[in-house]
């Protein structure tokens, strides 16, 4: 029992605890996969270019901040935490022949470098599971490692574009809105450091290792598959941008309040606490399509009586 442990002082092992983890990656995913995996107890060791991954300097660090002279940026500080760091030079003979002892006694490998690259300095699958039959190979490109564009380079906005998620929120030009989360690259590493859990587990059955390929455009898609789903089949109707009841809206106080009522019973009980009960049996909100539907007659509802109240 966890809790039981923790009152007690005792100490409790995390479920990863033993197993080796190389990263060979840069920028989010890769390093938000090793992240997780750190977290419930591998050992990560990060394997970082000579100049050091580029996050370290990225989004902008001024260079008079305290992370400026620590060369390390508040998201490389998040991603990377719990994990050792090695910088090597995988281009030169001394370079590649620490990466290869390093192999012989890891579980996992993630890289995230160019199609091709981890081919060209002799550390594909193929090489590795020579030297090391157990090794779960981790890989993560940005638009899938086969087909037409699989060496085309992408990044996070990228991925959601060709994911549809962009269109799904426009400004009233027609813009699409670039969100603030990092959702592909993010989403990424959540699946991947479950699919390498996976394979551990099935590695403990078969005694082999496995070869995990993901992508930035695969998790995208997987986070905005429930928006993909037609159900006409004839045509494709044009969607409000955004429900009314899942936006942001001003209150009095200057601060902001996200309504979340999905269901009748969760409609009703907001049109109870806002005192708009006669709301209930409009016919324009009767149901959760008909409120989507007429989101342009009910968001200016909501935004009157929420500006006159204080979001605490």
């Amino acid at each position: 029992d966890f809790r039981h442990s923790f009152e007690k002082g005792q100490r409790v092992s995390k479920p990863l605890e033993g197993v080796s983890v190389l990263e060979v990656a840069h920028a989010l995913a890769g390093p938000s996969a090793g992240m997780h995996l750190a977290d419930y107890g591998a050992d990560v060791l990060k394997v970082e270019p000579l100049e050091g991954d580029l996050w370290r300097r990225y989004p902008y660090v001024p260079p008079t901040s305290r992370l400026a002279r620590a060369r390390m940026s508040r998201t490389f500080i998040v991603l990377n935490r719990n994990k050792r760091s090695l910088a090597v030079n995988l281009r030169t003979p001394q370079g590649h022949d620490i990466m290869l002892r390093l192999v012989r006694r890891s579980d996992v490998i993630i890289e995230n470098l160019p199609l091709g690259s981890m081919k060209k300095l002799g550390l594909d699958y193929e090489a590795l599971r020579e030297i090391n039959p157990r090794l779960v190979y981790a890989s993560i490109s940005g638009l899938g490692p086969q087909g037409p564009e699989a060496d085309r380079r992408a990044f996070d906005s990228i991925a959601q574009a060709r994911a549809g998620i962009l269109a799904g929120r426009r400004y009233e030009d027609g813009t699409p809105v670039v969100p603030s989360v990092y959702t592909a690259d993010m989403a990424c590493g959540i699946l991947l450091a479950y699919a390498v859990t996976m394979c551990l587990l099935e590695r403990e059955k078969s005694g082999q290792g496995q070869r995990i390929q993901v992508s930035l455009l695969g998790a995208a898609l997987a986070v905005h598959a429930p928006q993909l789903v037609k159900l006409d089949d004839d045509a494709i109707s044009a969607q409000p941008t955004s429900h009314p009841l899942g936006l942001p809206y001003r209150c009095q106080d200057g601060h902001y309040i996200i309504l979340s009522a999905i269901t009748d019973k969760q409609w009703q009980g907001l049109c109870r606490a806002l005192q708009l009960e006669h709301l209930v049996h409009d016919p324009l909100f009767a149901t959760s399509t008909e409120r989507m539907d007429h989101g342009d007659a009910l968001y200016p509802i909501l935004e009157t009586v929420l500006a006159t109240r204080p979001a605490g």
